[in-house]
């Protein structure tokens, strides 16, 4: 936890991964000064019958997978990891679930501070609630919805989809802090320090590992999107009209009219009005050249133990109740406390196994970041332009 900082589980989680994704952004432009991250809208896949349908992972965009769970189509393909292997893993749909608009709009109703940077893993004796709604528990739906190397903590970014999900957390974020706060506010306004509610590397003035010499409170600077990026707004369309993207469709089939992803070939295009599938058709998708398979090594994700708590706090919730109050939460993240397996384990009270945690961030270490940033203040402009004037757009 030390090498990470406030990374998850409390108030920096927002402020801590829009550096990181600043910093891999300004990374790829060293290499090439056009490039901008996308935000990925995972609302847009939610719109589908079945969300593992949609063409964002398939070989236009992010890419298909084998039934093995290996990326085999699209630019990813034989995508070598920073744990080394030469493929990414995926379980699209397996799991989990993309954000819902009622995800996006519970967290634009808050009117606190800490209802936004959330305490996620307060000990008893914490003065704040969990709102089990809170953008970090949320935002972990989609980690486990795109599966493999996104469901665990320990090899997330090795799949390029969760820079382009932890983008569009930082939209949510910052249309959350034009609508509800003052400019001044939004530097300033910070959960108090307890640590009952979150440990000190959480704390406003604690340094955000390994970001040295920058402090958490440092992430909320109006800087970011004064000088360094900016955010297109979400795709609308109105009756009859389009969304902009071939890759997506104007739905109208639930009342008002949404923009939705376009259903990958070989999926149901059934439920809708319009035809939702990609290049109109349900024909399979196009025959991709068999990829070499990399030398068999151990599945990180896969263990003898099956059975898991996934937060440190799992005990505690359920002594509280909360596997009857939050059932479908509990039931994905506190599975061993809950009941619903059997662990091999002792399961002492407090105690939790670190498989694949959302909220106990021990990966990311300094020699992670190969690259060294400047101060922020002198990052106004990179290629000779502007870079307020280049957006983050919606991916597709």
């Amino acid at each position: 936890m030390s090498a990470a900082g406030g990374a998850h589980s409390g108030p920096a989680f927002l402020p801590w991964h829009r550096e990181f994704v600043k910093r891999v952004e300004f990374a790829l432009r060293q290499v090439d000064p056009s490039v901008n991250l996308p935000y990925w809208d995972s609302t847009l896949d939610s719109g589908l019958p079945r969300a593992a349908d949609t063409i964002l992972f398939s070989e236009y965009l992010m890419g298909g997978s084998s039934a093995q769970g290996l990326v085999n189509s699209g630019p990813f393909v034989n995508w070598q990891t920073l744990s080394g292997r030469a493929q990414i893993q995926r379980a699209v749909g397996a799991q989990g679930a993309p954000l819902s608009q009622n995800d996006i709009d519970f967290v634009m109703r808050q009117t606190q501070i800490d209802q936004v940077l959330s305490f996620t893993a307060p000990q008893q004796g914490c003065p704040y609630r969990t709102d089990f709604n809170c953008l970090e528990y949320t935002h972990g739906n989609v980690h486990i919805f795109v599966g493999g190397d996104m469901f665990d903590t320990a090899t997330s970014s090795n799949d390029p989809s969760f820079f382009l999900h932890h983008s569009f957390i930082d939209f949510v974020w910052e249309q959350w802090r034009l609508a509800k706060q003052s400019r001044a506010d939004r530097e300033i306004a910070y959960p108090p320090d307890n640590q009952l509610c979150a440990s000190p590397q959480h704390f406003g003035a604690s340094p955000m590992q390994p970001f040295s010499p920058m402090r958490n409170i440092d992430g909320l600077s109006n800087k970011y999107t004064d000088n360094l990026y900016s955010f297109a707004p979400k795709p609308t369309c109105t009756a009859g009209g389009d969304c902009g993207s071939k890759f997506l469709f104007c739905d109208t089939s639930s009342g008002a009219a949404r923009c939705v992803s376009r259903i990958k070939p070989g999926s149901s295009c059934a439920q809708f009005r319009v035809n939702p599938c990609f290049a109109g058709s349900t024909a399979p998708p196009p025959t991709v050249a068999p990829v070499t398979p990399a030398p068999s090594t151990p599945n990180p994700i896969q263990s003898q133990e099956s059975c898991f708590n996934e937060n440190q706090c799992c005990a505690t919730w359920a002594a509280s109740g909360e596997c009857q109050r939050n059932t479908a939460y509990m039931n994905e993240w506190c599975k061993a406390s809950c009941g619903v397996c059997k662990p091999k384990y002792r399961l002492a009270d407090g105690m939790y196994i670190n498989r694949s945690s959302f909220y106990h961030f021990s990966s990311f270490s300094p020699p992670t970041f190969f690259f060294q940033i400047a101060p922020i203040v002198t990052l106004n402009a990179l290629d000779g332009r502007e870079v307020a004037s280049a957006q983050r757009t919606p991916f597709g």
